[in-house]
Formats: structure tokens, sequence, C-alpha cells
């Protein structure tokens, strides 16, 4: 099963968001922040992260970063 991470600091959105993408088969983790999604990286181990650009503590493409070193 395809393991789907969703950064995004508006639950409402992300939330919907997954709730539709589980309907499709996909396996969900949501993080609501950069430092939430660099903690469960590990642990969930996801296929495929989409993320908002504007996170609170870090930018979407500084998370990027991070997750590819």
């Amino acid at each position: 099963m395809v393991k789907i991470m969703l950064v995004d600091d508006e639950t409402s959105f992300s939330t919907t968001l997954g709730e539709r993408l589980q309907l499709r088969g996909f396996d969900i983790c949501l993080a609501q922040n950069g430092e939430q999604a660099l903690a469960m990286v590990e642990k969930e181990a996801p296929h495929v992260v989409l993320m908002d650009l504007s996170l609170p503590d870090m930018t979407g493409f500084e998370l990027l970063k991070t997750l590819e070193a």
C-alpha cells in the first residue's frame, strides 16, 4: 500500500484531503508543521510527501532540503 504524508498547518484541509485519499486506498499520515513531519518520516517511511510551502516553523523548501539530506 502506498503511504502518503500530508504536511499542512490547515488541519481541515489536510484532514479532508487525507480522507479522500484513504477512500481511494492510500495509507495517510498527517503532520502540521515541518518539525513534526521530520519526526514522523523515519517512523512512517512515506512513499510520497505532499506539503504546504508556507509552514509555521519552516518553508516547504527548507523541509524538502532536510528530507533530501
